[in-house]
């Protein structure tokens, strides 16, 4: 959607999900900036946000890099994903 800010039917939270979902999403040109964290904070609990920036992640791509996403803004260190070994079914002799 690339026309929203021109668009005159978007409430002011509606704008501030899409400025939020900008920011996210395009990580490597904005760096979610405090100024956008503080935008969003506005007008979203905490818990909002959490639930936002999970629908955003969840929307834009893969867990992993959704994972990154929340975790560059809410300040979170990187996370590995530990993934256990798989147990054979049966062993080939």
């Amino acid at each position: 959607m690339t026309a929203w800010r021109e668009a005159p039917f978007f409430t002011d939270r509606e704008r501030t999900a899409l400025a939020w979902t900008e920011s996210l999403t395009q990580l490597s040109l904005t760096h979610a900036p405090d100024e956008d964290y503080e935008f969003v904070s506005a007008q979203f609990s905490l818990k909002e946000m959490a639930d936002l920036t999970v629908a955003i992640s969840t929307i834009a791509g893969a867990l992993e890099p959704g994972i990154n996403r929340a975790s560059r803004r809410f300040f979170l260190p990187p996370i590995a994903i530990q993934r256990e070994p798989i147990e054979p079914i049966c062993s080939i002799a």
